[in-house]
């Protein structure tokens, strides 16, 4: 064919087939990169519009590669194997949605603290003849953050037309709880049919603080298996950086060989394994 020798027709046909698959690989990278770019931006601008941070979701993303360019580099290095190094590149890619996820956590539940308290005072400001709007006006400006912060934005749509209902429910999908569902149908099935809203108001805030007292009860009770699962979980990793730093040859082959890699993978699963049914142990709902 050509006067090609069968040699040079196999070498092209491998060649063509090799860029092939190099092409498809890049197109495949690049559209899975796109796909969980728009995903982790979107979730993490979600979380940076509901903590009221003002900062681009671009910058989690960046942030998230250089943490994880660091982390690889670091175990990489330790271990002189560049493949010990990819999951803890991954694991450094999550850590700043893991940390903002975390903080957002704590936001929600300092608000779910601070409800009683704003129960409390819209139930005093309607004793004292204000109105829902009024008391929610009230509320916006005298409690602390993030309480302060809802209730600005749910009177500020209010000043826009929004109707009440409508203003709480929207706050109830930016912080949503039990509670927060409880208190929205209150209001809601109230100033439908009627009835005593300050009574509800007394009513429901010392439900929620009931709930939160057994839950405080549940916390201290099960701190002592959250605080085993956590020691049982850090501690093979302590003892093998110990370990390694003392006797590195014994690492030679935990690092350097596919055996030893199978033994990392199935230690690492099994310790997230032990974690996850520790966690489900001591998870109590109520």
């Amino acid at each position: 064919m050509f006067g090609l020798s069968h040699e040079t027709i196999a070498l092209l046909c491998a060649g063509v087939a090799g860029s092939i698959l190099v092409f498809a690989g890049i197109f495949m990278v690049r559209r899975f990169w796109q796909q969980y770019q728009q995903n982790y931006l979107s979730g993490a601008a979600t979380t940076l519009d509901s903590m009221y941070i003002n900062m681009p979701a671009q910058n989690i993303l960046y942030l998230g590669f250089m943490c994880g360019l660091v982390l690889f580099a670091l175990f990489a290095y330790i271990s002189g194997n560049l493949l010990v190094g990819i999951p803890f590149f991954i694991f450094g890619n999550l850590l700043p949605r893991i940390v903002l996820n975390f903080l957002k956590k704590k936001r929600d539940q300092l608000f779910l603290v601070q409800l009683v308290d704003a129960l409390m005072n819209m139930s005093n400001s309607l004793r004292a003849g204000f109105s829902l709007p009024q008391a929610l006006e009230l509320i916006s400006r005298e409690m602390p953050k993030p309480m302060n912060q809802e209730m600005r934005l749910v009177c500020q749509e209010m000043r826009l037309g929004v109707p009440v209902e409508e203003a709480l429910f929207n706050l109830y999908k930016r912080m949503p709880s039990d509670d927060m569902d409880l208190v929205v149908t209150a209001i809601s099935i109230i100033r439908d049919v009627g009835g005593n809203l300050t009574e509800v108001f007394d009513n429901i805030a010392q439900l929620i603080r009931e709930r939160q007292r057994i839950e405080g009860k549940i916390r201290a009770l099960t701190a002592q298996g959250k605080l085993q699962g956590i020691v049982m979980g850090l501690l093979p990793v302590a003892i093998c950086i110990g370990l390694y730093f003392v006797a590195p040859a014994m690492f030679e082959s935990l690092f350097h060989t596919w055996k030893g890699w199978i033994a990392l993978f199935l230690a690492g699963g099994l310790i997230g394994l032990a974690a996850f049914f520790i966690r489900k142990i001591i998870n109590i709902d109520i």
